[in-house]
């Protein structure tokens, strides 16, 4: 799980949002709560447009 986490957040991008507004943390933790509330779309907002998403577990 822990690599599945580190994975995701490495494709975690700043799009849309100015540093100013927004630190990374607080858009790493926005991501995370889409992600565990099983929000694709939502999650998702804050991939690049051509991320490849890959879960290890899944294969």
């Amino acid at each position: 799980m822990k690599t599945l986490k580190i994975a995701a957040l490495s494709l975690v991008m700043f799009s849309g949002f100015s540093l100013a507004e927004s630190s990374p943390l607080n858009t790493v933790k926005a991501y995370m709560a889409a992600w565990n509330a099983h929000n694709a779309p939502l999650a998702a907002q804050y991939l690049a447009d051509d991320a490849v998403y890959y879960d290890a577990a899944a294969g």
